[in-house]
């Protein structure tokens, strides 16, 4: 049965983040210090809600608030959920769990992530800046928002 939840659960967020590193560019251990300090960073300063299936990690989000800004830092769906409901069942989640929330909310996805391109555009995210070698010479950033509230309403439907 799968739960979607918020966490507290270092010792579990850190496996996640171990198996899933590989899957961004560059990975989330080059983007940050360490995965270590990326966890404590998530959960003292931001939120993290997962997917579980038992005690299998299905998808994870993260996100932390400032300035009336909401910054969707981290979506992962295992690739067995790529093509099902549950990055939206996740954002969902997100949206319930700051119900007051009016400001605007921001990501920033590598420019060839197509599937997160096409899933922002959908959403009815607009390209607000690109960063060039951010991270590494090799990535150009993308940052997309929309208003939160557009971003609720679209969830509704699904």
């Amino acid at each position: 049965m799968r739960t979607i939840q918020s966490t507290q659960d270092r010792e579990g967020l850190l496996l996640v983040l171990e198996s899933i590193d590989e899957d961004f560019v560059p990975p989330i251990s080059v983007q940050e210090d360490s995965l270590e300090a990326y966890a404590d960073h998530l959960l003292k300063d931001g939120k993290v809600i997962v997917a579980k299936d038992n005690w299998k990690y299905e998808g994870i989000v993260g996100y932390f608030i400032r300035d009336n800004r909401l910054f969707l830092d981290l979506l992962w769906v295992s690739e067995a959920n790529r093509g099902s409901p549950l990055k939206y069942d996740l954002l969902k989640q997100l949206t319930a769990n700051e119900p007051e929330f009016e400001g605007k909310i921001e990501v920033k996805t590598w420019h060839l992530n197509l599937k997160m391109k096409s899933l922002l555009e959908r959403m009815g995210f607009n390209l607000i800046r690109t960063i060039k070698h951010d991270y590494v010479s090799e990535r150009t950033s993308l940052v997309y928002e929309t208003d939160f509230f557009m971003f609720r309403t679209f969830l509704s439907n699904y």
